[in-house]
Order: structure tokens, then sequence, then C-alpha cells
């Protein structure tokens, strides 16, 4: 028996969970990421993900007929398809205890998947710093994520986009009162208004530690912060400095 769940997240998103004996997450998305175009067919990509094929390619039939009638939506896209395995805690693995602080539930989802605690009754930037400063003693990390400015981007609209960024610019003064131990402000990928979905493009980072090493660059933009002393790097190497720059890596080997 296979139990299938279907969970409303915000905007046009949800969630689709299949629990059962046999499951796979090696599927195509039927998502074809083109306007005017139709959803394309599951189709597995693994012969292991043959039944789970099957169940979801049932599932979505019935949804085309229930929906046939909506508007203005009236079909479903799945993407992203995985089989959950569990991951180690940001406890368990940086010896952290770590709050989300975040509108979208998507992003609340992913740091529960990864052992954070999330704050509540998150409602716009204000509400953000509210509970940043609430919390600040309570906890040793905390995960600060604004969507609006991806959001903006995938909209094609530049100006909101720039009226979003600016306004996050000047919440930073609030958290750098804070006199965190370590700063860092960076992005999970680019979005750029001319494209209206993520892009290939490096994105900037930036870290505020006693112990970070300062250079030349006194603008925050891509390229820019891609001449300065962090460079282009993988994304991957960002929690280990994160947590040098804290002072917080064990020596090894030495």
């Amino acid at each position: 028996t296979v139990k299938i769940f279907l969970y409303p997240v915000r905007d046009y998103r949800a969630t689709l969970i299949l629990r059962g004996d046999d499951l796979w997450g090696d599927l195509i998305d039927t998502d074809p990421q083109k306007i005017g175009v139709v959803p394309l067919e599951i189709r597995p990509t693994n012969p292991r993900s043959k039944k789970t094929a099957k169940i979801v390619s049932d599932f979505i039939s019935q949804v085309r007929i229930i929906l046939a009638n909506e508007k203005p939506a009236n079909m479903l896209l799945l993407r992203g398809f995985d089989k959950y395995t569990p991951f180690k805690s940001i406890k368990e693995r940086y010896s952290l205890k770590a709050l989300a602080i975040a509108e979208y539930p998507m992003y609340k989802g992913m740091a529960k998947l990864l052992g954070m605690e999330i704050a509540q009754n998150i409602s716009g930037l204000d509400s953000q710093i509210e509970a940043l400063k609430k919390n600040y003693d309570k906890y040793d990390f905390f995960f600060f994520h604004i969507k609006k400015t991806d959001s903006f981007g995938e909209d094609g609209d530049f100006d909101a986009k720039v009226k979003e960024i600016e306004k996050v610019d000047a919440m930073i003064p609030e958290i750098v009162e804070l006199n965190p131990d370590v700063l860092v402000v960076t992005s999970d990928h680019s979005t750029p208004a001319l494209l209206k979905y993520h892009s290939w493009h490096p994105i900037p980072v930036v870290i505020k530690s006693i112990y970070a090493r300062k250079d030349s660059v006194t603008k925050f933009d891509e390229i820019s912060c891609a001449n300065g002393i962090l460079g282009l790097r993988p994304m991957t190497d960002l929690m280990p400095i994160t947590l040098a720059c804290a002072n917080r890596l064990e020596k090894y080997g030495a």
C-alpha cells in the first residue's frame, strides 16, 4: 500500500509525499519550465523507479480530471523528486544550536530537515529582525532567509528587486549592532530579472569577522566580490570558512 499526501505550501507551491515500500525518486520532472507547453509525462530514469512512476502517473491522471475545469490553475506540475534520506543535524555536524528566521515555508522545511529550530509568526523583514533580537542569546547560528529578491527576479521586475535589496541593505546595521562574531551575507543562486529564472552567474559573498582578512573591495556585487580575497569558489567552502572565522575549527595534524 502506498499513501499519497498533497500539502499546500504557499503561492503556487505544494508538496507531494508518497509513503510506502520500494519507492524511489529517480523520475523526470513533469514541469517543462516553459509557458504554453504541455506537462511532460512521468518517466523513470532508473529501472528501480518504475513502480513509483506508475503510481505518480496514475495520480496525475486523476488530478487532470479533477482540475480540468478550474481557473486559472487547472493542472499540477511536479518537479524535484527525491527519496527522503535523513541528514545529520547542524548540531551533530557543526555543534551549532541553530534558528531559522524565514518567511517562506519551503525554507522553513529545509531548515527543519537540517535540525534547526524555526522562528514563528514571521511576516516581513521587520518581524525577522524582531525575532533575531528576541532570540539572539538563545542560539549560536541564525539562518536569516529573504525570499522576495528571488521572486522579483523571476517576475522580471528589476525595479522591485532593487527596492527589496535596498530594504535589506538598510536593515544590515541593526544586525551589526548585535555584534555577531561572524556575519555572512550571500545568496544561494542568481536570479537575474533579465532572464526571469535561476542562472549560472556567480554570487557575491561578504564575511565580517575580526578573524576575516580584509581586501580592497568596497562594493557588494557579483563582479567586485569575485575580485576579493574569497574570489570565486564552491559554496561548499563557505561553512568551513565561516566556522574558521568564528574560531570554531579544531586543529588537525598540527
